[in-house]
């Protein structure tokens, strides 16, 4: 029992930053720092002081709502053009979004203090609704249509109707809970595009069959007509002119040319031919724009959509029940982990930390620390600096990279035939944000991810110098064990609360804590997880084989979700998935061809590339939301919204650039494809292929036809065994160093490119705490929070100048990122 109970408490470790603030050289407690800034120099109010009118403010009103829907379809449309249409910085790329937190800083720096010194100034109003029509006269002028103004207008009367028969004021400052609703709606249409769902789940119903010529034993496998057999919707449309296919690979274009503007700078500078007979009395520039929508109508009649309309009803209601599954999953954690277990929400608290005004004036508390603004300019001037580089060598680049590759392969031949991202450790580049997001962490997080990548080539050179090299699958199955460890401990931890929901769910008597709003949500949890069952099993896929895809998604999903609550790293990834957990169990003939192929979809469609996953937006909107009064179950309606039209947006958008560019864009490969291949020629010559077609259900487990993958147990024991032991020891030893999430995430490529920014941000947390004392070390919170929010704005530059820089040349700018990928 103690030690099920050290395994209880081993990720709990809740102190108050007043611990923090009175340690000095010798830490005898873990803490759990936050990012709140002391109001201590900044305002007389206390810290948990909100002012008056943000309280009584609604915080689901109609132009919250309004504008992060209409920033939801905008990243949902315009992020996959960014990413591979003009090829630049990724618009999105992980669960710290520049863009989108970067657009909070700036609504926050200029436009929230314009409207709460002038919104009730009538001269305002009058002069805002000039600016706004003459905006969009301006636009229909230019390219000679009304569509403008029909569009414009509707909103200008919801206004109108607003401010003098309902008397609210549309103008006034957005409160907190407005911009944490907006917020919220905005980040979790960032799970969409590009390397969220758009950028594998089309291409993976395409490429394999139009590449399948040339991959060995392809023709002959043919493990797409087991799945087309059982539902031809699941697959595009094929046509006797190839458009659907070949379209999509090579682009429509017969030239082979990109479907593009011509470059503005030559619409502007070129003189025009004037025709005396023409009544077009455009400007160059109206008909440049007129042009681009004529251009973006003309494709979108030209892309075969109709060959898609099949895989729209297949996919669209089992990626609706998964994102009901995931978010009603974060509601039921949510309070648990917030208020019982006081995690730290690094990633939520920085928003929040944006949004704090605890003083009642026009900034944010941050905004008036002479620290924020030095840290901030520092870090956006060497972005300025270095991205103009790339354009005019002549200037001097301040390195934040290194390479110490001679020194590695001259003196440390022990490691050469380790596995893992071995380069990652001899070279490498500091990440600003995440050195910052360090400094706020406990101490063995921020050790721990630093030392993973270490760690984990060190074990792996060592069992190959044993004899015993570590392969991809075991690494997998290794990693798989820790998050199912982790899961359980999640669930043992929070049990007498999760219990009591549980039972209250099923209508049973509690005497347990419960929260309504997460009762309800454990039963859109088992309705959304019985109903995924149900949609794979109507795909084709068997329902043993279904219920464990569940589990590992579900399971992939909280310990996710449970990593950026409690460290914050805005960059995660898994290299296990579905079919490669289920097949290494069962092995290839107790799964079958056709299971193989829908479990392939099935993960990439829900699992694949973690970088923009959907559960830990959703985790940390539900903790930005309680911080600012907003309830999570009208958050969780407002983000799903978003997501139904988002994923058609999405699509629309995503396929409007591949048919226009050709899908090799990407250069993406369809390996899988070759390995269903050969399994399913395996299976043929060992005379295994018709039984495995046959078998289903619990007889998929009998020693006949299963045949486990050797190793994947013992792997997967390990796994296990590493974050249980760990947790145990971090509750027996205060000393313990080291933290669980070191075994989440200690082969992944993601994460491990932040392995040394981790290590300096923890050896300025350490000197800052030793030397200075817990007064220092809040007294320099504005100052890393400066660091983030300039690091994040040095990347948007760059994203915005790319996108002037491509329309205005038509060429595609230099790339310039701040983050991996």
């Amino acid at each position: 029992m103690n030690s099920l109970r050290s395994i209880s408490a081993a990720l709990v470790y809740t102190v108050d930053e007043a611990t923090v603030e009175n340690t000095g050289a010798d830490q005898t407690k873990r803490e759990v720092p936050s990012m709140g800034l002391s109001p201590q120099g900044i305002c007389r109010l206390p810290v948990a002081s909100t002012p008056k009118n943000d309280i009584q403010a609604p915080s689901f009103t109609v132009r919250s709502v309004g504008l992060g829907f209409l920033s939801g379809l905008f990243i949902a449309a315009f992020s996959y053009y960014n990413d591979y249409g003009i090829k630049q910085n990724l618009f999105v790329g992980n669960h710290l979004p520049l863009t989108v937190y970067s657009a909070l800083f700036l609504f926050l720096l200029l436009v929230n203090p314009v409207l709460n010194k002038f919104s009730s100034s009538l001269i305002f109003t009058i002069a805002v609704s000039i600016l706004y029509w003459g905006v969009a006269s301006t636009l229909a002028i230019l390219i000679q249509s009304w569509i403008p103004l029909l569009i414009v207008t509707p909103v200008f009367l919801v206004a109108l109707v607003g401010r003098f028969i309902l008397r609210v004021n549309p103008l006034r400052p957005f409160s907190s809970g407005e911009l944490a609703v907006t917020l919220s709606m905005s980040l979790v249409a960032c799970s969409l595009p590009t390397s969220g769902l758009m950028r594998y789940l089309p291409q993976i119903l395409v490429m394999p069959q139009y590449f399948g010529k040339s991959i060995s034993d392809w023709e002959k496998a043919e493990p797409d007509r087991y799945v087309s057999d059982i539902n031809p919707n699941i697959f595009p449309q094929h046509d006797e002119n190839g458009n659907v296919y070949d379209g999509y690979v090579q682009g429509l274009s017969k030239t082979g040319k990109q479907i593009d503007l011509p470059p503005l700078r030559d619409v502007l500078y070129k003189v025009p031919v004037v025709d005396p007979a023409s009544t077009d009395t455009r400007t160059p520039l109206g008909k440049w724009l007129a042009q681009g929508g004529h251009l973006v109508l003309n494709y979108l009649k030209r892309m075969p959509l109709w060959a898609w309309w099949g895989p729209l009803k297949v996919w669209l209601p089992l990626l609706i029940v998964a994102y009901v599954f995931i978010i009603s999953m974060c509601r039921i954690v949510h309070r648990q982990w917030s208020e019982n277990e006081q995690l730290s929400y690094p990633i939520a608290e920085f928003a929040h930390s944006l949004l704090r005004n605890d003083c009642g004036r026009a900034y944010s508390d941050v905004f008036y620390s002479r620290q924020f603004w030095i840290a901030f300019s520092a870090v956006f001037l060497i972005h300025i600096n270095n991205g103009w580089y790339m354009y005019d060598p002549r200037l001097i680049k301040i390195p934040l990279t290194w390479n110490m590759s001679t020194i590695w392969y001259n003196n440390f031949s022990y490691f050469q035939h380790a596995a893992g991202w071995t380069n990652l450790l001899f070279a490498g580049t500091l990440y600003v944000t995440v050195v910052a997001f360090a400094y706020f962490l406990p101490q063995e997080v921020s050790l721990s991810l630093g030392l993973s990548l270490p760690l984990f080539v060190l074990l792996t050179a060592t069992m190959y110098q044993f004899g015993r090299p570590v392969n991809g699958q075991e690494q997998s199955f290794m990693l798989f064990g820790s998050y199912v460890a982790m899961a359980g401990v999640i669930f043992y931890t929070g049990r007498y609360y999760y219990i009591s929901i549980i039972k209250r769910a099923f209508l049973m008597r509690s005497d347990g804590e419960a929260d309504a709003s997460a009762v309800a949500a454990c039963r859109w949890f088992v309705g959304s997880g019985t109903a995924l069952i149900l949609i794979f099993c109507g795909l084709g896929l068997d329902w043993l084989l279904a219920v464990m895809a569940v589990f590992v998604i579900g399971v992939m999903f909280l310990v996710l979700a449970r990593a950026s609550a409690e460290t914050g790293i805005p960059f995660m990834g898994t290299p296990f998935f579905a079919r490669g957990i289920i097949t290494g169990l069962l092995g290839t003939a107790a799964v079958g061809p056709a299971n193989m192929y829908l479990l392939q979809l099935v993960t990439v469609a829900t699992m694949q590339d973690n970088r923009e996953c959907l559960a830990p937006y959703v985790i940390n909107n539900f903790r930005l939301g309680s911080r600012n009064n907003v309830k999570p179950a009208p958050l969780s309606r407002a983000m799903m919204a978003i997501l139904v039209p988002g994923i058609v947006v999405a699509g629309i958008a995503m396929l409007w650039v591949i048919y226009s560019r050709g899908a090799t864009v990407e250069g993406l490969t369809v390996p899988f494809a070759g390995e269903i291949s050969r399994d399913i020629q395996k299976l043929k010559r060992t005379g295994m292929l018709e039984k495995s077609t046959t078998v289903s259900g619990l007889a998929r487990l009998s020693s006949d036809v299963r045949d486990t993958s050797p190793g994947a147990l013992t792997f997967f024991a390990v796994g296990i065994g590493l974050v249980l032991i760990n947790s145990m020891l971090r509750l027996r030893y205060v000393w313990w160093p080291l933290h669980p999430v070191l075994f989440l995430f200690w082969n992944v490529w993601a994460t491990n490119n932040f392995v040394w920014s981790f290590m300096i941000g923890w050896l300025i947390k350490m000197l800052v705490v030793k030397i200075g004392g817990g007064r220092v070390y809040q007294n320099l919170k504005p100052l890393f929070i400066g660091l983030i929010i300039g690091d994040l704005c040095g990347g948007m530059f760059w994203i915005v100048f790319g996108v002037g820089y491509y329309f205005w040349t038509g060429t595609t700018p230099l790339r310039y990122g701040i983050f991996p990928g």
